[in-house]
């Protein structure tokens, strides 16, 4: 897409009707984070976690499929969440880097998410790139607490697709972590006469369906 079609992808988008359809995804992320507060977080259960015991109201079954339309998740395994409920084998399963048991695991998970978003409500970059929560799970958490701060688009090679097509590219941003790459692609929006006013949720409908082609 050259610099006139871009252009015309703009001036054509129909924003205010896309908005608008999109009003009741963003009324269940603000129900989300009012249960999911810190505190809440905090005192979870595990089973309030975990994703695999068919508990619609569980933190993962929430991020993943409830709020779905504001950013998939979906596709890689569950290992993503940390901790998880494996109805093939009923038991609950874990990811070693968080602890040497599911309950150890789930207590270090809760406090890494928790550090995340006091991490992301101050944008502390490099706080949110150590963090041991998966990428892709990170990635959905911060856009869910912060839709104004953090782009919804979290497949690492979709943003490397993006920013090669927008020539926002060098070798060295295409190596970093993907919170940096959605921040430059958050700056370029910024910057941009037309879409400094969008919400970053209607820049990512714009990628997804509009450029490139």
């Amino acid at each position: 897409m050259n610099q006139r079609e871009f252009q015309e992808a703009k001036d054509t988008f129909q924003y205010t009707r896309i908005l608008d359809s999109r009003k009741p995804f963003h009324k269940l992320r603000k129900d989300f984070i009012k249960y999911f507060s810190l505190d809440k977080i905090a005192k979870m259960k595990i089973d309030e976690f975990v994703q695999g015991k068919q508990n619609r109201e569980s933190f993962c079954y929430g991020l993943e499929r409830t709020l779905d339309p504001l950013g998939k998740i979906t596709g890689s395994t569950c290992d993503k969440f940390g901790v998880y409920y494996s109805d093939k084998n009923h038991e609950y399963s874990f990811v070693n880097r968080f602890g040497a048991d599911y309950k150890s695991a789930f207590r270090t998970i809760k406090k890494c998410i928790v550090e995340l978003i006091e991490a992301g409500n101050i944008e502390d970059y490099d706080a949110i790139r150590k963090n041991l929560i998966s990428p892709m799970f990170k990635g959905k958490i911060l856009s869910t607490y912060f839709p104004n701060k953090y782009l919804n688009i979290f497949s690492n090679e979709h943003l490397d697709h993006y920013l090669i097509g927008l020539d926002l590219d060098t070798p060295e941003l295409l190596k970093k972590d993907a919170i940096y790459k959605r921040r430059v692609l958050v700056d370029f929006k910024n910057n941009d006469p037309i879409m400094k006013s969008w919400d970053l949720d209607m820049f990512a409908v714009f990628l997804v369906t509009q450029y490139p082609k």
